[in-house]
């Protein structure tokens, strides 16, 4: 016997119980009242004349229509209480009959909407799960995704690194301090993005080790703003650090936080027009902002989220690997702190990232 069948018959006869009792405790009374007026219950009621003809009758009338009423009513009872336990249990089974699919694979299954007579708890159950199960679908789509995406950043490393050594093997490439140093830029990309993986592992699982030491925000930003001056000259963009006179000390990871930092204007500098500015506040937040094309509205709150891509401002073809966002959110919240984005006063995409400070 099914788990859900057993559950639907506990049900219909704690309901069948639950209305034949009033009107079967009703009618026994009415019969038992009949009953001690004419007596005769195994003798436990001593039997008792009549008064007169038409009183037996109608001693008898009641007695039989008690009967009868307590019969009929269980039978009504029982099929009102079918019924409803029929309806009652219905999302419940619907729900179960979902999850087993999702549950083979098939991620695409919904429970259908509950009827409103069925109450509000039952819609909401059902609603929830329907929520549930299309989070699980998107985040299946994502994943697969971006596993796509993470094979697409590895062939192309591993690519050059297979044409270039043919070459080599084959006498058409000398081997030579500027060969070597392509091959080591290859190999560094696949590094960093192997790395990354790594470090988003660790931050889902609530393993990713932070450092605790006092942090100068102000001096580790302009170190990492100083590094990435050249890239920013190269591509003709103007990279700006605003921090207040005081220091903004806080406790920290400052090899998380540099990076954190580091992957905003990498992704700044692949779609900014003409210009980044970097802004520190004594708060301990933080902003970066560009001129780029921005992201749309609708997307702002989910270039975060691991597996997701934009298709404009996280496209492959202006490079990343699409991890560098949600790098950020991971070490942020390993801080304490969170990071939001919003279109800039510029147009383009400013992200502003809060951390708490001593």
């Amino acid at each position: 016997m099914k788990r859900g069948s057993i559950y639907l018959r506990l049900l219909g006869v704690m309901l069948f119980l639950t209305i034949s009792t009033p009107v079967v405790a009703f009618l026994m009374t009415a019969y038992t009242i009949s009953v001690t007026v004419q007596g005769d219950v195994w003798n436990f009621f001593p039997k008792q004349e009549w008064p007169t003809p038409e009183a037996q009758v109608l001693g008898e009338r009641l007695r039989w229509n008690a009967l009868w009423a307590a019969l009929i009513s269980a039978g009504l009872a029982s099929m009102v209480a079918l019924v409803l336990a029929r309806g009652i249990a219905q999302p419940l089974v619907q729900v179960g009959q979902a999850a087993r699919k999702i549950t083979d694979g098939n991620l695409s299954a919904r429970a259908p909407a509950s009827p409103q007579m069925l109450g509000q708890e039952a819609a909401e159950l059902v609603q929830h799960f329907n929520e549930m199960a299309e989070g699980l679908e998107k985040l299946e789509a994502g994943r697969k995704r971006m596993m796509a995406d993470i094979a697409h950043e590895l062939r192309t490393p591993l690519a050059v690194l297979q044409a270039r050594l043919d070459g080599l093997e084959d006498g058409m490439l000398t081997f030579d301090q500027q060969e070597a140093r392509k091959l080591s830029l290859q190999v560094g990309m696949l590094n960093r993005l192997v790395e990354d993986l790594r470090l988003l592992t660790l931050a889902n699982t609530g393993q990713l080790p932070v450092q605790q030491e006092a942090v100068n925000l102000k001096v580790l930003f302009e170190d990492v703003i100083s590094s990435f001056a050249i890239r920013a000259e190269q591509n003709q963009l103007t990279l700006t650090l605003q921090v207040p006179a005081e220091d903004v000390t806080l406790t920290g990871d400052a090899d998380r936080l540099a990076q954190v930092l580091s992957n905003l204007l990498e992704n700044s500098l692949r779609h900014a027009r003409s210009q980044i500015e970097v802004q520190v506040f004594s708060s301990g937040t933080f902003s970066v902002e560009d001129d780029g094309q921005g992201v749309p509205e609708q997307e702002l709150s989910r270039i975060f989220e691991l597996y997701y891509r934009t298709d404009e401002s996280r496209s492959r073809e202006k490079g990343g690997s699409g991890l560098g966002l949600p790098l950020v959110q991971a070490f942020l919240q390993a801080h304490g702190g969170h990071a939001t984005a919003e279109k800039g006063q510029w147009g383009g995409l400013k992200v502003t990232c809060q951390i708490r400070v001593n």
